[in-house]
């Protein structure tokens, strides 16, 4: 699977997934549908025994992208954030945050 704003990498018994949004890793809404469909592709792998989440560079999240959390994207965003973390709990394995430099917002 080939994505814009993050890797997911699987090897062995561990998938890695990296948010890769530099300098900041802001959550747009693009990266979140990419986030769902990595998290998605990874729910029947039943040998899988941790997914690790990463960032590049000095910050681990920014928080949400403010130009894709206003006015009519209101809605969409806040659905589509929250079905990241639905996707999440399907994964059949714990998660571990790996988290260097700042973690920010909601």
């Amino acid at each position: 699977m080939e994505f814009q704003h993050i890797r997911l990498d699987v090897q062995e018994k561990t998938a890695t997934l990296t948010l890769c949004r530099p300098p900041l890793n802001i959550m747009n809404m693009t990266l979140m549908e990419e986030l769902v469909k990595a998290l998605d592709s990874l729910k029947d792998q039943k040998h899988l025994r941790a997914l690790v989440i990463r960032a590049e560079g000095k910050v681990f999240c920014a928080g949400a992208a403010v130009e894709d959390h206003v006015g009519e994207t209101t809605v969409p965003f806040i659905k589509l954030f929250h079905q990241v973390f639905r996707s999440m709990l399907q994964v059949p394995c714990p998660t571990v945050a790996v988290v260097e430099g700042a973690a920010l917002g909601g």
